[in-house]
């Protein structure tokens, strides 16, 4: 677990320090795009955006929503987007692992 974590935070500093210039590779893109909807990222698009006008109306904000598929993706969202998801990934997996040594450890401890 250690070690994947090493190797993943020097791939997300390398890709948070790429030129902005230099073009995203398209798997990067399609990662992030499912990363995006499977770590929840893209849950505020769906509030409404409420804006009180200098006259003391309220208007919604009723513009479309791009997808993030549409979306032209830079570097710091891309390491932003990995990073949370990396992150959720190695949290439940501790989680887990810590769950199962310890359910281990409490099923030896009555078998014995």
């Amino acid at each position: 677990m250690g070690v994947t974590s090493v190797l993943l935070t020097i791939y997300i500093l390398k890709c948070h320090h790429s030129p902005e210039d230099k073009p995203i590779p398209n798997y990067l893109r399609k990662f992030c795009v499912i990363a995006k909807k499977l770590a929840y990222l893209d849950c505020c698009c769906k509030r409404k955006n409420v804006v009180e006008e200098a006259d003391g109306k309220v208007s919604e904000d009723t513009k479309p929503r791009v997808p993030v598929s549409e979306t032209e993706l830079t570097w710091p969202e891309v390491t932003e987007i990995l990073d949370n998801f990396f992150f959720k990934i190695y949290a439940v997996v501790l989680t887990l692992l810590t769950f199962a040594v310890i359910v281990t450890l409490v099923i030896s401890y009555f078998t014995y």
